[in-house]
């Protein structure tokens, strides 16, 4: 989650979405949580993102 908000956003939008899709391929309770914290970003793209990866954990 760090990684999401520790960068410069205009040079790090796709590492941040880079770390949110890893988020969503890491199993367990606690990449679910981050994933669902990510949901109340200031960022538009970040929170897009962090739902799609709860939606696809969802459907597997």
């Amino acid at each position: 989650m760090r990684a999401t908000r520790n960068l410069d956003w205009d040079e790090s939008r796709a590492l941040a979405v880079k770390a949110i899709w890893a988020l969503g391929a890491i199993p367990g309770s606690e990449a679910q949580e981050a994933l669902k914290r990510l949901c109340d970003d200031d960022s538009e793209i970040v929170r897009e993102n962090a739902v799609r990866q709860l939606v696809r954990r969802d459907e597997h």
